[in-house]
Parts: structure tokens; C-alpha cells; sequence
């Protein structure tokens, strides 16, 4: 039985208007003059009434807006013109996809278009739904416990009981239609009714106030932040029923990557994943000095720099031929001469004061931050199968200034130690001259300072005090973005089920010969910054060149170019899970929206209806027949409809537009068919956030701000092995940075990661 929605209040209608196009976006229900309701076997029985939200690249115009700028432009006017005819075809293509689904699926379609900044106002409106399905839990929940009582006391009359609830808590009346019938699934015939011309057609239910039915998504972090706050529906009871297509069609490493645990909220818009990177090699320049192409994997090969070097010598031997054009030898962005196949860990995380401080929660780590502003774990309970170390300590006398190879203390407030770099005089100093090995330890003494072993050095840890401050880490996640001085080399074909370890980056050899080698290429001259798509369009010559891109590249530079991949594409569930379609938690109907979404997943002309817009009036076709098989293109007629194709659906079923090679999808497929799964899918951080000591952490911050600039400074290759040099030194002989990548220690990233990988089911060496 259909339910109405009342509103507890008509703000939230004032502020986030859905209906009669007025606020940021434009809602059109697209009347249809389709009322035979004929609809196909696919459909329901019943009519509905679904809303769809759909992000446009362009904003459209209200009524209101249309008219302000009519009154202050002039109907004559430019400004108009191009406001009325954008809001025309948007009007058009919702009339068009509300005919659709009305013979389809007898489903009448209210779709609104917002732009990815208005997208704000679906966001309130389903942040609305929820508060208010969880008003309308409690008010069924303490209706029944009303009941109950009542009962008790002997009245027996459900509507009497009812009507003295609704007496006793009016803050729930409103909500009595939406609880008076706890019986959702009763289903009747769809109902006609006589239009204007006599003639029967269906009868579809107004849309509730405020109702959310069909979202796009747009962004990783949005999607999570959904499913956080409860605004999805779970869609996998409909992809293994009768949304089931859309496995067919949407590859399965972004339905994977859609997966929230062991749920599904979204589905992903399948298109081309990430980029190769390739390494170019001049053929005919090649073969002349007759290397093999198989010789070469990597840019820090050493065929790759005799190579180079021989055109460099070419070039000057020719120098006097005025025929002769020189060759340049190595080109490419400054952007894409980055290492391949390199993994960082670099954590985003907060620390957060713990206020009215009463009891520790066993669930939780704390932290205390010291007078240096610095953050240390609280070791609450010794674990008496780890050995604890007490300090022997003595304080420093008649000090003038360090001594060199001599580590100096202070104490502060709480009694634990603090190294100093620098003399100040008039402070207190303390030397460690050994430590004491304590066995099995039970109970920390709260006047005791311990330490821990690590390797030769030692590692202060900060054991509980009354009067300490207090601090926790409510959530982090990776940051696959930003360099860290923790990293890894990957083999190229690393895949789902890779496992790999958490290192100082300057322990890598394949990260330093990358480098060392870029850096061997700028200095010696052979580097020329460029893009080699257009000097190749411009005819020069280039001996190599490192490039980003797709695999539609093979198409304009295979040719010329032997094409070395020196990375795959990898499928990062930040870029799978861009841009899903989703249903809300609050839909009228799962199963309906889930059709017409697996209808936009496989289904050509409304996929390119949603994208395109209406053909002849948006866009005319052109076919291309090749190999038996035939293409077809778009060519746009203006510019009023205008949608991102990444936000609209499946792209492979997409026509590719006049400005793309008329078989691009093919390519696409071949790109998602080579990409490796990130070997991090799924490896949530946020899972393990009150078991990682994130101070550990802090240290890998402090050396990563150290050197990331180190590194970047570095004009020669030798300048660059000091720097690394000086790093693993310094890193090496930091007793917090090797705790940070002990595979051993339970409060580390790797341990926990390695938790995730053995739950994955992977294979353990």
C-alpha cells in the first residue's frame, strides 16, 4: 500500500524545494503523451511514481530565473535565447526518458537535473529521509509498546488505543498514515482514468514530498560518507535477481570495488580504468643501431642510456650537415617522469582531545601529547611476553655544551625523557647510560619509566599517569596521492593478492634507479621537456619518451613507436568509484529504480538519450563500417544539452563523440581487460584505527617532510645517492621508524595489514 509523508515541518520545503522547478536545480516530470500503457513484460503491475537525480554540466534555468532574465535582459535578448533554448532541450530529454519508462516499466520518472556544486540540495534531502525513517522506527516502536500497556490495563480497542496515543505523543501524529499499516507489500491493479480526449490511460500516484528514488553519485569519499550515514539501499539482492545484466555488462573489478564489506550500494559507470604508462621507443632509429626490443622492461635499463647516448653522438657528428635534423633523444612532461609501479603509505589521520576525561574504553588507543607537542601511545597493561627496559639515568653536571656522539635527556612534567639536539643553558640534562631488562611483567609501576627494545636501540614508551592529557584517532585512511618516506617497488604485474611490505622507499632499488636515472637524463642533456603526441603530429624525431595515457594511444603512435608498458593500469576503488548510480535507503521502490538502472546500464538508446539528449534536436549520428562490424559517432547540433559521459552511465555503450576515434571503446575494454587490481582493494585503515599507534607514524610525517624536498632539489644523480644515502642512515637508526615497519609489531601498519590480507584468503609464502 502506497504511504504518505507528512513533513514535520515546511523548512526543509523552503529550503530544499523538490517540485515545480524552483530552487538550484530543474525538475521535470516530462509529461507523456504515451498513455496506452502498454507497457512490456518487464513491468510491474501497479503504477509508480520514481525520482531521479542526474548531474548535468551545465545549470538550467528555473521558471523564476527564465522570467527574471526575460524582464531584465529582453525576451530579444542573447541572454534569453540561450537560458530558454538550454532549458528546453533539458524539459525535452525528461519528457523523453519519463515516455520510456512509462511504457517500460509503468514507472512515471520525475527526473531533476542539478550540477555537481547544486548536487547539495539531494544530499539534505535524503539526509531529511533518514531522520525521518528513524522518527517514524520510534514512533512504531513506542506505539507498540503502548499498545501492550493498554492492553494490560484492559482496554482493548486498537483504534481507542491509537486515538490516546496519538493524545499523549502529538509529536508523532503526523506519522500516523505512515505506521497504520504495518502491510507494505499489498499490491493492486493499476488504475485508468479518461484524459482530456476521452480516451483511457494510466493513473500514476503523485511523488511523495521530499522523495529521493534514483542518485548519482559523484565521488569515493561522497559514496563512502553515504553508506556511512545509512542514505543507500544494500543492491545485491537485485543484481542477483532481476538486475542480474548488470554483472554482464559493468566489470567486475568495479563491482568489486563497490562493496562496502560484504554489501553493495552503488553501481559503478563502467568506462576505461586509469593509465599505462608507456615508455616510446623510436623504431626505425632502433632497429638502425640494431638493439632488441626485448632487451628493455624498465627506463633504468642500461640498453635504454646506450641507446640514448648514440643519438646524442649522432646528432653531433651531423652537426655541420645542414640537411640533417637532429633527433631529440628523451622527451617527455615533467609530470609523467615519475617512478612506475611504486606504492606509498602515506596516512591521513587526526588527533582528538578527549574531553571530561573519566575511564579508559578498552575499545580505544590513547594518546598523550607532550610538552614538545608530540604524540606518544598510553601503554595501559605490560604484556608479560615482551621484555621492558628501565633507564639507567644520571643527570648531566657542570654541561657547557654537547658532546659529540653523547645522547642528552630532559624530563618533563610527567617524568619521561626527552632527546635535545641543542644546548641551552641553565636546563637540566640527563645521559642513559644502560638499561635494566625487566622479565614478565605484570603492573607498570606509575612512577617508572619503560622502554622497549629495538634492534641495539631503545624506544621510550609513555605508560599511564592521572594527570596526563589525553587524545584518540577517530579515523584515517591512505592517501595514495602523496608521497611518504614508507613504500614499496611493485612488480609490474602485480595484482589482486600481491602482498607487499611496509619499507622506507630509500631501501628500494628500482625507486632509486628510476630516479638516478632521470636525473642521468637531464644532466647529461638527453632530457627535453615535451609532449610527444605533438611533436610526433609535427613530424620531429624522437629516440624515447615516457607518456601517460590509454591504450587508444597505440592507434597514433604504434605506428612509429615501439610501445614498452612500464605500468598498467591499475584499478584504485577512488577512480572505479567516481561516479555510481545508487538507490536511496528512503526509495518508494528498490526493485523498480534497480530496473531502470540496469535499463541505463544496458540499454544504448536510453543511455544515449540520458547523454546525449534528444536526436535530430541535440545531436545527429554518423556510421562507420569496419570489418563487418559497424560504428556509429555523434555529432553535437549546439550546446544546451550538455552531460559528462562519466556521470551518466555505462560509457561503453555511449556513442563516442566526432572528436574521438570511432572504435575508442574497443580500446577501453582492452585497457580494463590488462589493469590490475590496486593490491590495496579493500584494505580499509579506517578498520584498524584504534589498533595502529599513529605516533609511530607521526615520525614517518616528520622524515617525509625532511626529505620529499631533499629529493626534489637534487640536480644530479650524485647528489641524489648522498641524499638516499643520508636518509636510510638517519631512518635506519630511528628506533620509532623501525617499529613503524616491523612486521611484528601488533601496533604497526604492516601487522594489520597483514591481518586484512590473510582474511582476504590469500595465500601466505
Amino acid at each position: 500500500m502506497r504511504k504518505k509523508l507528512l513533513c514535520l515541518t515546511l523548512a526543509l520545503l523552503m529550503i530544499v524545494p523538490i517540485c515545480l522547478m524552483a530552487g538550484c536545480g530543474l525538475n521535470f516530470g516530462g509529461e507523456s503523451t504515451d498513455t496506452t500503457g502498454s507497457a512490456t513484460s518487464e513491468a510491474d503491475q501497479t503504477t509508480e511514481t520514481l525520482t531521479m537525480f542526474l548531474i548535468t554540466e551545465r545549470h538550467v534555468p528555473t521558471a523564476a530565473e527564465l522570467d527574471k532574465i526575460k524582464t531584465e535582459k529582453g525576451g530579444d535578448s542573447a541572454e534569453y535565447r540561450e537560458a530558454y533554448n538550454v532549458r528546453q532541450s533539458y524539459q525535452r530529454v525528461a519528457a523523453e526518458i519519463d515516455k520510456i519508462t512509462k511504457a517500460k516499466f509503468r514507472t512515471h520518472l520525475v527526473v531533476s537535473f542539478y550540477t555537481e556544486e547544486e548536487y547539495e540540495v539531494v544530499e539534505k534531502l535524503m539526509e531529511y529521509q533518514a531522520r525521518e525513517k528513524l522518527i517514524r522506527t520510534e514512533a512504531k516502536d513506542k506505539l507498540k509498546a503502548y499498545t501492550k500497556r493498554m492492553k494490560a490495563f484492559g482496554i482493548k480497542d486498537t483504534a481507542q488505543i491509537r486515538e490516546m496515543f496519538y493524545k499523549d505523543y502529538p509529536q508523532y501524529a503526523s506519522y500516523s498514515e505512515a505506521i497504520i499499516d504495518p502491510d507494505d507489500t499489498v499490491v493492486t491493479e493499476a488504475e485508468t482514468i479518461k484524459n482530456e480526449y476521452g480516451i483511457a490511460e494510466l493513473k500514476y500516484p503523485d511523488a511523495l514530498p521530499n522523495q529521493v528514488d534514483i542518485i548519482c553519485v559523484c565521488g569515493y569519499d561522497n559514496y563512502q560518507r553515504y553508506i556511512k550515514n545509512g542514505w543507500l539501499a544494500e543492491l545485491d539482492e537485485e543484481l542477483s535477481g532481476t538486475s542480474k545484466a548488470i554483472l554482464t555488462y559493468v566489470n567486475d573489478k568495479f563491482m568489486d570495488a563497490a562493496k562496502s564489506g560484504d554489501v553493495t550500494y552503488g553501481v559503478p559507470n563502467n568506462k576505461a580504468i586509469g593509465n599505462y604508462k608507456y615508455l616510446l621507443i623510436n623504431k626505425e632509429l632502433f632497429d638502425f643501431y640494431q638493439y632488441n626490443i626485448q632487451s628493455i622492461s624498465s627506463v633504468s635499463d642500461d640498453y635504454v642510456l646506450d641507446f640514448l647516448n648514440e643519438l646524442q653522438q649522432q646528432n653531433e657528428a651531423m652537426k655541420e650537415d645542414p640537411t640533417y635534423t637532429p633527433v631529440l633523444p628523451f622527451v617527455a612532461k615533467e609530470e609523467d617522469l615519475t617512478e612506475a609501479n611504486v606504492l606509498y603509505w602515506a596516512l591521513n589521520y587526526e588527533y582528538t582531545a578527549v574531553e571530561n576525561f573519566e575511564s579508559y574504553d578498552s575499545s580505544k588507543t590513547y594518546y598523550h601529547r607532550d610538552e614538545y607537542g608530540e604524540y606518544h601511545r598510553i601503554y595501559l597493561k605490560p604484556d608479560e611476553t615482551i621484555s621492558y627496559y628501565k633507564p639507567k639515568a644520571t643527570e648531566a653536571k657542570n654541561l657547557t655544551e654537547f658532546k659529540s656522539g653523547v645522547k642528552y635527556y630532559t624530563k618533563d612534567s610527567y617524568g619521561f625523557y626527552h632527546e635535545e639536539t641543542e644546548f641551552k643553558a641553565g636546563t637540566k640534562y640527563y645521559t642513559i647510560s644502560g638499561y635494566t631488562e625487566v622479565k614478565k611483567l605484570k603492573e607498570f609501576d606509575k612512577n617508572t619509566v619503560y622502554f622497549l627494545k629495538s634492534g641495539s636501540a631503545y624506544t621510550q614508551i609513555i605508560t599511564d599517569r592521572k594527570v596526563l592529557n589525553r587524545f584518540t584517532v577517530e579515523s584515517a585512511s591512505l592517501d595514495r596521492d602523496s608521497f611518504s618516506i614508507l613504500g614499496t617497488s611493485l612488480p609490474k604485474a602485480a595484482d589482486e593478492g600481491q602482498r607487499v611490505p611496509v619499507r622506507t622507499i630509500t631501501s628500494s632499488a628500482d625507486f632509486t634507479s628510476q630516479n638516478v636515472r632521470f636525473l642521468d637524463l637531464k644532466s647529461s642533456g638527453l632530457y627535453t621537456e615535451g609532449d610527444i603526441e605533438a611533436l610526433h603530429k609535427e613530424g620531429k624525431q624522437v629516440g624515447m619518451a615516457i607518456l601517460n595515457g590509454g591504450k587508444d594511444l597505440e592507434v597514433t603512435l604504434g605506428k612509429d613507436y615501439y610501445m614498452v608498458v612500464l605500468e598498467y593500469p591499475k584499478a584504485y576503488a577512488t577512480e572505479v568509484c567516481e561516479n555510481l548510480f545508487a538507490v536511496s535507503a528512503s526509495s518508494v521502490d528498490l526493485a523498480r529504480s534497480m530496473k531502470i538502472i540496469t535499463y541505463l546500464t544496458t540499454n544504448p538508446a536510453f543511455r544515449n538519450l540520458i547523454q546525449y539528449g534528444v536526436a535530430g534536436y541535440d545531436y545527429n549520428t554518423s556510421t562507420t563500417v569496419v570489418g563487418g562490424r559497424t560504428y556509429t559517432t555523434i555529432s553535437r547540433l549546439n550546446d544546451y544539452y550538455r552531460m559528462d559521459i562519466n556521470k551518466t552511465g555505462n560509457t561503453f555503450i555511449a556513442y563516442p563523440e566526432e572528436n574521438m576515434i570511432y572504435n575508442i571503446w574497443d580500446y577501453g575494454k582492452q585497457q580494463n581487460r590488462d589493469a590490475k587490481y590496486d593490491v590495496l582493494m579493500g584494505f580499509d585503515v579506517n578498520e584498524y584505527v584504534q589498533t595502529i599507534d599513529f605516533s609511530l607514524y607521526d615520525r614517518v610525517k616528520y622524515y617525509t617532510e625532511i626529505y620529499e624536498p631533499k629529493f626534489a632539489a637534487c640536480k644530479t644523480s650524485e647528489e641524489l645517492k648522498e641524499v638516499i644515502s643520508e636518509a636510510n642512515l638517519a631512518l635506519n637508526s630511528d628506533p620509532l621508524i623501525r617499529m613503524a615497519t616491523d612486521e611484528g609489531n601488533e601496533f604497526g601498519l604492516f601487522y594489520n595489514y597483514f591481518i586484512w590480507y590473510e582474511g582476504m584468503g590469500y595465500v601466505v609464502d
